[in-house]
C-alpha cells in the first residue's frame, strides 16, 4: 500500500485548529454571513411552495413564523455548529452542549427564577422606556424607532392569533426556536471566544450580552435584554454547560407568550402597561426572591 494511501485515510486536522482568535472571528463572521443567506433564501422558497408568490404582500401570522425559525437557525445556530466543528471536529463541543448539569436542583432553581425574574425584567424596561437618547443621535434613534414598530408589528401579526393551535406554535417558533439557536451562537459562541480574547470570563459575559441586546436594534428594551443576557451569561459560566441558559431563556420566553393570555382568558386585574409605582412592589419582593435564588445557584456551581 503507497504512502498516499496512508495519507488519505488519516483523519484531517480541523481547519480552525491552532488558528489565532481574529481568524476564528473571520470564519465566524463568513458562517454568519453565509447561514443567513441560505436559510433566508429557503425561507422564502418555502413560503412561495406553500402558500405563492404573493404571500409576501399579504403575509400571514403562519408566513411570519416559517421566515422567524429558518432565519433562526441559519444566522445563530448553523454558524456556531460550524465554528465548532471547525476548531473540534465535534458539533457540540465548543459551545459545551455535551455537558450535562448532572445537578437536578439547578434546573429548579433556573425554573423558578424564570418566574420571579418576569417582573424585574418589566421594572428595567419601564425604566428603560424613560430614557431617551441624546438630540445628537436623532438620526439614529429614529431609525431605531422604525425598525422597532416593525418587529412589533411582526409580532402582534403573530401572537395576536388566538387558539390553542397559535399558543403552541408561538411557544415553539418564539421560545424554543430563539431559545436553542441564540443560546448557542451567544453564550455557546462568543462568549468562549470573548473569554478565551478577553481571558476574563466577565468581560465576556457583559461584552456578550451587550452584543446579545444591541442586536435587537430596539432602545427601549436595551437595558431589559442586557440584564437577561448577563444572568443567561452567568448560568453559561457557573454550570459549565449550555443547557441551564437555554433552558431559563425556553421558560422566560414561554412566560412572557403566556402569561398574557392566562391573564385574558381569566380576565385579571393586571395590566401590561402599568406604571413605575404599580410595579415597584411586585419587581422588589421579586428582585429578593432572585438574589436568593441567584446565591443557591452560585453555590452549587461546582
Amino acid at each position: 500500500m503507497s504512502d498516499s494511501h496512508h495519507l488519505s485515510i488519516l483523519p484531517q486536522r480541523p481547519l480552525l485548529e491552532g488558528k489565532n482568535s481574529f481568524v476564528q472571528l473571520v470564519f465566524l463572521v463568513l458562517f454568519v454571513l453565509l447561514g443567513t443567506i441560505v436559510f433566508s433564501s429557503a425561507g422564502l422558497l418555502v413560503s412561495y411552495l406553500i402558500w405563492g408568490a404573493n404571500v409576501a404582500e399579504h403575509p400571514t401570522a403562519d408566513y411570519y413564523r416559517l421566515l422567524q425559525a429558518f432565519n433562526a437557525v441559519g444566522t445563530f445556530l448553523i454558524p456556531a455548529l460550524l465554528l465548532s466543528y471547525a476548531l473540534y471536529h465535534r458539533w457540540f463541543t465548543y459551545s459545551q452542549a455535551d455537558c450535562a448539569v448532572n445537578d437536578a436542583r439547578k434546573y429548579l432553581y433556573v425554573s423558578l427564577l424564570s418566574i420571579f425574574l418576569i417582573p424585574v425584567v418589566g421594572l428595567v424596561a419601564t425604566l428603560n422606556g424613560m430614557i431617551h437618547l441624546p438630540d445628537f443621535l436623532g438620526g439614529l434613534s429614529a431609525w431605531m424607532a422604525e425598525v422597532e414598530a416593525e418587529s412589533n408589528s411582526i409580532l402582534e401579526t403573530i401572537i395576536g392569533e388566538k387558539g390553542a393551535r397559535a399558543l403552541l406554535l408561538n411557544i415553539l417558533i418564539c421560545a424554543v426556536f430563539p431559545a436553542v439557536c441564540e443560546e448557542f451562537f451567544f453564550r455557546g459562541t462568543l462568549q468562549p471566544f470573548f473569554r478565551n480574547w478577553f481571558r476574563n470570563k466577565h468581560a465576556a459575559v457583559w461584552v456578550t450580552a451587550f452584543i446579545f441586546s444591541a442586536i435587537h436594534l430596539q432602545f427601549s428594551g436595551f437595558f431589559a435584554r442586557l440584564l437577561l443576557g448577563a444572568y443567561l451569561g452567568y448560568l453559561f459560566v457557573w454550570s459549565g454547560s449550555l443547557w441551564l441558559p437555554i433552558l431559563a431563556h425556553l421558560l422566560h420566553n414561554t412566560l412572557s407568550i403566556v402569561f398574557p393570555n392566562v391573564i385574558a382568558y381569566f380576565d385579571l386585574p393586571i395590566s401590561e402597561n402599568a406604571s413605575l409605582l404599580q410595579q415597584l412592589p411586585l419587581a422588589l419582593m421579586c428582585i429578593i426572591i432572585s438574589v436568593g435564588l441567584i446565591l443557591m445557584l452560585y453555590r452549587r456551581r461546582i
